[in-house]
């Protein structure tokens, strides 16, 4: 729903303990002995397999509910006789796939320098 959307994002932080788990070598040496995660690729797979299908669930939503947040926010400039401009949809959505894009790029860059 609309208003769970907010929580599983937050919830996709939990990713980043997960992921610091796997590196479980330092200097050649494991720090976690007799482990599953020290001894499979599995772990570490799932996880980036998991982070990509959340990663595309959560901006698919977002880009779902958003033209019914522009939709209500009309519906109360009408009720409130405040005069909008109809181009607002065509700007939301502007914004809406430039936000994503940003996120994107942002990210790709950072997987990159790391």
């Amino acid at each position: 729903s609309e208003r769970a959307l907010p929580f599983i994002t937050l919830f996709r932080t939990l990713f980043i303990p997960l992921f610091l788990l796997t590196n479980t070598e330092r200097n050649g040496e494991c720090i976690i002995d007799d482990s599953l995660l020290s001894h499979s690729d599995f772990f570490p797979i799932f996880l980036i397999v998991t982070l990509g299908f959340t990663n595309g669930y959560c901006q698919t939503l977002a880009m779902l509910y958003a033209p019914k947040r522009l939709v209500a926010m009309r519906e109360h400039l009408v009720e409130h006789q405040i005069h909008g401009n109809k181009d607002d949809f065509d700007i939301g959505a502007t914004i809406m796939v430039f936000a994503i894009t940003c996120g994107l790029t942002c990210g790709s860059f950072i997987g990159f320098i790391l």
